[in-house]
């Protein structure tokens, strides 16, 4: 695998694992040299749906997003539920991220988390997308 920032590669086994929730037992693994689990979420979800004999829900971590992987699943009559990457960098100069912010559909005004309202000013539309301030 790839050590990043040209330190060159290690000779690495990556670990995949599907557990079922009640029992708490493994029901299915695979061990690989793939540096990334972008393309593991329905090889195992499928292998788990095997090995229970039925549907089952697929839970996974953020590293698993690949959108062919949830069709797979979805397809297979899985339902997967992957945590959301955070994508903005806001959080890392010390600014609030837009799940920070909560809307109130019944009033309009959306909650900063410094509690403070922020109440509709106008709309516009940039790049195509409709944006409401």
């Amino acid at each position: 695998m790839k050590l990043g920032q040209g330190h060159g590669t290690a000779v690495c086994y990556n670990v995949q694992t599907a557990v079922d929730s009640q029992p708490q037992r493994m029901i299915a693994n695979d061990v690989t040299n793939a540096p990334g689990d972008r393309d593991c979420l329905s090889p195992l979800a499928l292998q788990a749906k095997d090995s229970l004999g039925g549907p089952c829900d697929a839970g996974a971590d953020v590293g698993y997003d690949h959108g062919e992987e949830v069709k797979t699943c979805l397809e297979a009559g899985l339902t997967p539920a992957i945590a959301r990457p955070v994508t903005s960098a806001n959080q890392k100069l010390g600014l609030f991220s837009k799940e920070a912010f909560t809307y109130e559909g019944a009033t309009d005004p959306s909650q900063c988390p410094a509690g403070a309202q922020l109440t509709f000013r106008f709309a516009t539309v940039a790049l195509g997308r409709p944006i409401r301030y």
